[in-house]
């Protein structure tokens, strides 16, 4: 694996310098022309990350230790992996910033001496985790579109019990955690390998372990960003390894298999800003500025009408008519090109500080305008961001929640329909009785009434040849309805009479 991540080390500039010279070219309306200088170098950002998972726990192989434990080993301090409010999974790990194949080199070189490996019995350095290494590409002449990612992941080797019977117990329980995960991710790839397949709704249990949750772009079928999978299985030519060989390419054969992944934008969805595009995104921060700065704008106002005495109350001018001026420079936040996703993968003090350079050039009072109060002081502006974040925090979240409702809503509609059939048309379901309302209904209609009537159900059920449950179910229902009936009645007739004594 360190060999493949040292070749994509030294090809990636070579490539982005390509492509970012095409690009510059269209841009100019150039085809075919060498562009001067080291331009192009600059078309593509890259961003790396490089992350450890030992079990359960994810550790940053970048962040420099300060520690070490009784063996020798780096404490590193644990990183916590959750999924965030637009669905992304980031873990808060040292991003570094790359400018050429040497810096990515030396600092993949860096990380991979940080990690843990032990000698095993078939290893001589077994590694004992599983490594990510995560590369993002930014294109500079779209500052606002979806980033490109390039991950790369080295799985730890599954170890049978023969092979692992003599470690130690922290080895015995290291190769268990890894065998775990590595069972869900195989678990993954058969249900995306099944999605394409089968028609219908197919669970893929990704949140069951962290592993899976950091590989959540390739399980995720909600998402339309394009992208591909390669994997590569390691086997040995050895007889003595055959049986080992075989479980590999198995493992490893789910994944010729994808569903095709829905392309272009989502469909608009008001009430889910993950669907947005600039103009809608716009439209919206435009209208929250407003219903927010007149909400703080009536609450001033009542805050002043209790501190004044009644005389002087009728004097203070209702805030209806005054002219609303927006806090901030919608243009200014929210450029060409920036949607309401980006603006959900901020910070909330991120986008506080967006939102105060965002600040217009003061303007004194017009004569259009003779009720205006001047520009919302820092703290005004601080508060007003914060509620309109805030709002669009909570629109992803019960958007993402809903969808997912709804998904296994359908999953379960799906599951009782493939075990039970669908419902019979002309069959009524029928409402469930406890025991005790049978016996009161057997006790106020009669026992002869109720034997009757149902000996003549299921005699019209015989000669009709139709279901004698359903008969059965039929009389049953038909009988407790007749006994709801006379207890309503009973009922009617009680406060009937207690009308007319308290009128007399």
């Amino acid at each position: 694996m360190e060999g493949l991540e040292h070749r994509i080390a030294r090809d990636l500039f070579a490539t982005a310098k390509k492509v970012g010279r095409r690009l510059l070219a269209s841009e100019a309306g150039i085809v075919d022309v060498e562009i001067e200088g080291d331009s192009n170098s600059d078309v593509f950002e890259f961003n790396v990350t490089f992350l450890e998972l030992l079990g359960k726990k994810a550790v940053d192989l970048i962040e420099t230790p300060t520690t070490v434990d009784d063996q020798g080993n780096p404490i590193r301090k644990e990183v916590p992996v959750k999924e965030d409010k637009v669905g992304d999974i980031r873990p808060r790990l040292v991003s570094t910033e790359v400018k050429s194949s040497d810096d990515l080199e030396s600092l993949i070189n860096n990380a991979l001496a940080h990690r843990r490996t032990s000698p095993t019995l078939r290893n001589a350095a077994s590694s004992r985790s599983h490594a990510l290494l995560t590369i993002r590409v930014k294109n500079r002449l779209l500052p606002y579109a979806e980033e490109g990612k390039l991950i790369l992941v080295d799985l730890a080797g599954s170890e049978r019990y023969e092979d692992s019977k003599m470690h130690s117990k922290q080895r015995m329980d290291e190769s268990r955690e890894n065998n775990k995960s590595l069972m869900v991710l195989k678990d993954c790839v058969r249900a995306k390998a099944k999605m394409a397949q089968e028609d219908g709704f197919v669970h893929i249990p990704w949140r069951s372990n962290v592993l899976t949750m950091l590989l959540k772009p390739i399980f995720d079928v909600e998402s339309r960003q394009p992208s591909r999978t390669a994997i590569i299985a390691h086997v040995s030519p050895h007889i003595q390894d055959v049986v080992h060989s075989g479980n590999t390419l198995s493992y490893a054969s789910p994944f010729k298999t994808a569903p095709p992944k829905p392309r272009g934008p989502a469909p608009y969805d008001k009430a889910d800003p993950r669907t947005w595009n600039h103009e809608q995104t716009l439209e919206w921060l435009e209208e929250e500025f407003i219903k927010v700065t007149k909400a703080k704008r009536n609450h001033d106002r009542e805050e002043r009408v209790k501190g004044t005495k009644r005389s002087e109350k009728s004097q203070i001018p209702p805030e209806d008519d005054a002219v609303i001026i927006l806090a901030v420079d919608l243009d200014k936040l929210c450029p060409v090109g920036m949607t309401a996703m980006q603006f959900g993968r901020l910070y909330t003090m991120e986008f506080v500080e967006q939102c105060l350079l965002a600040i217009p050039a003061v303007e004194g009072p017009t004569k259009d305008a003779p009720k205006q109060r001047g520009r919302l002081e820092a703290d005004a502006v601080k508060y007003t961001a914060m509620k309109v974040i805030g709002r669009l925090f909570y629109l992803m979240l019960t958007a993402k929640t809903r969808t997912r409702n709804e998904i296994m809503k359908s999953r379960k509609k799906l599951v009782v329909d493939e075990t039970y059939g669908d419902i019979p048309d002309g069959q009524p379901t029928f409402e469930q009785y406890n025991h005790i309302e049978m016996m009161d209904a057997r006790t106020a209609i009669g026992n002869e009434m109720w034997v009757s009537t149902m000996d003549k159900f299921l005699k019209n059920a015989e000669e009709e040849g139709t279901s004698l449950e359903y008969a059965k179910k039929t009389a049953t229902k038909s009988l407790m309805d007749r006994w709801r009936a006379q207890q309503a009645n009973k009922a009617g007739g009680t406060v009937k009479s207690r009308v007319e004594v308290d009128s007399t």
